[in-house]
């Protein structure tokens, strides 16, 4: 310590004074890392985990229906045909010919038959549809049924 000049024997001349650098705000934190890690995680668990083939979700019944006579009811059955179309067959089951894949056709012979039903004393339609039916399908032919006048209900395939 013997090297330190007092204060009065101080050069006059120091050269320019340094200014103190800024500090710096830690306040900022960098979340980058953490949802990195969460989306790493995330993607592992799905996975690593095993779904169970065996929950089966079963679909709740209707609360409001009613039963129809099957004697009082026009059948038609629609399921889905090879090529993705949609396959009507007059009746409970795929018997006979089914009608033409042209909706504007299946809609004149629908209607036809549906009247012919009507005037023989039958007032509900069961619409026999598959799992696989799309639901514009459904609406499609169940708005003749309500054209006609007639009451339907769905009777979904164990197929």
């Amino acid at each position: 310590m013997a090297d330190l000049l007092p204060q009065d024997e101080l050069p006059d001349d120091l050269g320019p004074m340094l200014k103190r650098r800024p500090l710096r705000d830690d306040s900022d934190l960098d979340i980058t890392p953490m949802i990195d890690i969460t989306f790493l995680l995330l993607i592992f668990f799905m996975v690593a985990s095993i779904p169970d083939p065996q929950n089966h979700v079963s679909r709740p019944s209707a609360i409001h229906g009613k039963t129809i006579n099957a004697r009082d009811a026009v059948f038609v059955t629609v399921i889905e045909g090879d090529d993705g179309s949609v396959v009507v067959y007059k009746g409970a089951n795929k018997e006979g010919e089914p009608l033409a894949a042209d909706h504007e056709l299946q809609r004149e012979a629908l209607l036809e038959y549906f009247r012919e039903q009507v005037a023989a004393g039958k007032s509900k339609l069961i619409f026999n549809g598959e799992k696989t039916l799309k639901m514009g399908d459904v609406i499609r032919i169940s708005a003749l049924a309500k054209e006609i006048g007639l009451y339907w209900a769905v009777k979904e395939s164990k197929e």
